[in-house]
C-alpha cells in the first residue's frame, strides 16, 4: 500500500469507515469516498434509527386522533329449541331457536383531545429534530472525509514534487 492511500485509509478510519485493506491501492474519486462513508458510517446508520423512530412516534401520535372500531361476534348454539304454546288454537312460538348468530360492531372517534392534539404536535416536532439531527451528522461525517481526501491529495502532490525534485538533482549531479 501505498504511503498516500495509507494516510486515505487512516484519515477514513478516523471518521468511522472501515474499509478492507487491500495488497494493491486503489484510487477512490472524492465522490465514491463520500458514498463509501454515507453507507457504512455507524453514526449515520444511528440517526437514520432516530428518523425512523420518531416517524413512527408521529403516526401513533396521529392515529390517537382518528376514530377507533370494533368489530364482534359469536354464534349460540343450544341443545334445542324452546317452544311455547300460550294459546291452545296456534302453533307453538319459538322463544330461542337452537342456534343463532349475535353480532355488534362499535365505532369511536374522540372529539376533542387536547393531550392527543398536543403529543402529534411534540410527535412532529420529535421527527423534524431528528430529520435535523441525521442532515448534520451526514454532513459532518463527509466533512471530514472530504477533508481527509484533500488532504492526502495535497501530501501526494508533494510527494510527486519532492520525487520530482529528487529526479532533477540526481539528473543534474550526473
Amino acid at each position: 500500500m501505498t504511503r498516500p492511500a495509507a494516510v486515505l485509509l487512516a484519515a477514513l478510519l478516523g471518521v468511522g469507515l472501515t474499509v478492507p485493506i487491500r495488497a494493491q491501492a486503489e484510487t477512490l474519486t472524492l465522490a465514491q469516498a463520500l458514498a463509501a462513508a454515507a453507507r457504512a458510517d455507524e453514526q449515520i446508520a444511528a440517526a437514520e434509527q432516530d428518523v425512523a423512530v420518531a416517524s413512527a412516534d408521529a403516526g401513533l401520535a396521529a392515529a390517537a386522533l382518528l376514530p377507533s372500531t370494533t368489530v364482534t361476534g359469536s354464534r349460540i348454539q343450544a341443545d334445542q329449541a324452546i317452544e311455547r304454546q300460550f294459546d291452545p288454537q296456534s302453533d307453538p312460538t319459538v322463544i330461542q331457536p337452537d342456534g343463532y348468530w349475535q353480532a355488534r360492531v362499535d365505532v369511536s372517534a374522540p372529539l376533542l383531545d387536547p393531550g392527543s392534539l398536543g403529543d402529534l404536535v411534540a410527535a412532529g416536532h420529535g421527527r423534524r429534530a431528528a430529520l435535523e439531527d441525521l442532515r448534520a451528522t451526514r454532513d459532518g461525517v463527509l466533512w471530514g472525509v472530504a477533508q481527509a481526501y484533500l488532504e492526502v491529495l495535497a501530501y501526494d502532490a508533494a510527494v510527486r514534487a519532492a520525487e520530482a525534485s529528487a529526479s532533477t538533482a540526481r539528473a543534474l549531479e550526473d
